[in-house]
C-alpha cells in the first residue's frame, strides 16, 4: 500500500518531496538487493521455520521510524525496511512451505498463498485512500499497520509452532 499510496502520502506529509520519493526507492532496490544475496545463506544455515517469526522486523521497524522520525529520513528507512521484508519474505514464505509440508502439496499451497498475497495487495491501498480521504490521521494508519504486523508475527509464530509439532509427534 505504502508505494500506492504515494500520492496521498505526499499531501500527508511535511517535509516529503518528489526527490525524497526518489532516494527512497533506490533505498528499496539496494535493500531489496542485499536481501535477495544473503537471505539463501541465512534459510540454510537457520531454518526458514525459524526465521519465519522474524521476516516482518524490517517493514516493523521502518513503519516505527516513519511514526516517530521526520517522514523525509523516515521514508529511507521505511522503504529500506520494505524492500528487505519483500525480497526475504517470498524466499522464507516458500522455503517454510518446504519444510512444514514436504515438496508433495507445495504448489496448491503456494497457489493458496499466492491468491491471499494478492488480494491483500489489492485491497490494502483501497482501504488505505478510503481512511486518507475519511479524515484518519497517517499516524493511525501507520499504528494501525504496526499492529498487523505484530498480529501477522504473532499468529505466524502460532501457526508454524503447531505445524512443527504436528509433525514431530
Amino acid at each position: 500500500a505504502y508505494f500506492v499510496l504515494q500520492s496521498s502520502l505526499n499531501e500527508h506529509l511535511v517535509g516529503w518531496k518528489l526527490s525524497h520519493l526518489a532516494l527512497a526507492l533506490t533505498f528499496f532496490a539496494i535493500f531489496r538487493g542485499i536481501g535477495a544475496i544473503s537471505i539463501g545463506f541465512f534459510i540454510d544455515n537457520y531454518s526458514a521455520k525459524i526465521l519465519f517469526n522474524f521476516y516482518l522486523i524490517p517493514i516493523f521497524l521502518g513503519t516505527l521510524a516513519a511514526l516517530l522520525l521526520p517522514f523525509w529520513q523516515a521514508g529511507l528507512i521505511l522503504f529500506s525496511g520494505c524492500g528487505l521484508t519483500a525480497c526475504i519474505g517470498g524466499n522464507i514464505k516458500s522455503s517454510t512451505l518446504a519444510e512444514l509440508y514436504g515438496q508433495k502439496n507445495l504448489g496448491a499451497i503456494r497457489s493458496l498463498l499466492a491468491t491471499a498475497l494478492i488480494s491483500s495487495t489489492a485491497i490494502s491501498p483501497l482501504i488505505g485512500s478510503f481512511l486518507l480521504d475519511f479524515g484518519v490521521q497517517l499516524q493511525s494508519l501507520l499504528i494501525l499497520s504496526l499492529i498487523i504486523i505484530l498480529t501477522s508475527t504473532f499468529l505466524g509464530y502460532l501457526g508454524v509452532s503447531l505445524e512443527r509439532k504436528k509433525h514431530t509427534v
